[in-house]
């Protein structure tokens, strides 16, 4: 049995959001910290962090140490580039998502044209929608400009949330089934 929260989010019998308002994904997604796939508060359960770029596939290229550029010019290692998730939410990722696509990336082309062709896009895109969420969700915790005398401003202050909303609903396919 599922219920309807007072924000229009959907909520299952064990408590689960199963779906997220656009207004409880902005507040408790966006804005808030929680864990990106179940909602969870920070100190409500273990949390650790998510790189944005899998391990794997920073360890099958040698990326630890490599950096990216932000938006803001600053450059940051890959190692370190990172957003909290749940322990239980990142386990459950990790089997569902990254060990599958790490195996069949790595396996050739015709592998993973027989993955696509079978029903694996849907795997490898829920993958790629998590690369693009969790550096979106990173930018709220990096200073727009370096020089601290020109403010406090973070990247992600001018962003609309609300265009991220739909992708959040398709990556967490894996939690909600």
């Amino acid at each position: 049995m599922w219920t309807k929260t007072a924000d229009g989010s959907i909520v299952d019998q064990d408590g689960r959001v199963i779906y997220f308002s656009t207004q409880r994904f902005e507040q408790d997604i966006c804005l808030g910290g929680c864990c990106f796939i179940c909602g969870a508060q920070p100190g409500s359960k273990p949390f650790n962090d998510e790189h944005i770029l899998p391990g794997w596939l920073l360890g099958e290229y040698g990326l630890y140490d490599r950096t990216i550029t932000l938006p803001n010019a600053q450059r940051m290692r890959y190692g370190s580039y990172t957003v909290p998730c749940c322990e239980d939410c990142n386990t459950l990722m990790g089997r569902e998502i990254e060990q599958p696509v790490s195996a069949i990336l790595k396996s050739g082309l015709t592998n993973i044209n027989d993955f696509v062709v079978n029903g694996g896009l849907i795997k490898i895109f829920v993958w790629a929608g998590l690369i693009f969420l969790k550096t979106h969700l990173k930018d709220r915790s990096l200073r727009y400009h370096l020089d601290r005398r020109k403010g406090d401003a973070k990247i992600a202050d001018d962003y609309d949330w609300s265009d991220l909303h739909h992708i959040h609903r398709v990556v967490r396919s894996f939690y909600t089934n």
